[in-house]
């Protein structure tokens, strides 16, 4: 029988510590490299096109998706792509808010916040359950879950997490994109989802 008296390094099984969260560097540097999601290039592929077509619009939403879109996510694409010739003027000239509610706004919240990323990524970070549960940890250190209401779904993007992302962005080196953060952010709301008992 094996001697077990020191067979395990203290601290080996140490996964988190609250402190490394003073760190916006570190958090993003280590939690970015977690990020694994399917598809990246139908994201990477099309988000820069200066003007989108059918397909760019598709790709993005089948990436954001995680997969193929089903026939009900094909349907609401499909209206969202009716209107884009106004995405792409919004893309080159900035949003209209009146205008873009006029046209999205029957559009799921999670979707039409995305909508908003794909016509200017670099002004709205991508909004999922992820980067809302680690949103809400980081800030209030509480594991709570994005809502399943529309209305308060979009409340809690544009009160909470779009002025919580843009103080990590100020706290991050600019080596880091915003990109960066949003996987970073998804990676650890994903890691306390899944393993709820290791994050104190």
């Amino acid at each position: 029988m094996p001697n077990t008296q020191n067979s395990i390094t203290p601290n080996l099984f140490t996964i988190f510590e609250r402190q490394t969260m003073a760190n916006a560097n570190a958090f993003v540097s280590y939690w970015k490299a977690q990020y694994e999601f399917p598809n990246m290039n139908w994201y990477t592929d099309n988000i820069n096109e200066v003007e989108l077509d059918l397909r760019n619009l598709y790709d993005l939403y089948c990436w954001k998706n995680g997969m193929n879109l089903s026939g009900p996510k094909q349907i609401s694409v499909t209206k969202i792509s009716q209107q884009l010739s106004l995405i792409n003027r919004f893309k080159n000239g900035g949003i209209n808010e009146e205008e873009f509610e006029n046209a999205f706004g029957g559009v799921s919240a999670i979707w039409k916040i995305f909508l908003r990323h794909i016509i200017r990524p670099d002004e709205n970070p991508i909004f999922d359950q992820h980067v809302y549960r680690a949103c809400r940890y980081l800030q209030d250190g509480e594991k709570i879950e994005l809502e399943n209401n529309n209305r308060l779904k979009e409340e809690e993007y544009f009160q909470r997490y779009v002025p919580f992302f843009w103080d990590v962005r100020e706290q991050v080196d600019q080596r880091f994109t915003n990109k960066d953060i949003d996987e970073a952010l998804w990676a650890f709301g994903k890691f306390i989802s899944t393993y709820p008992n290791m994050v104190l």
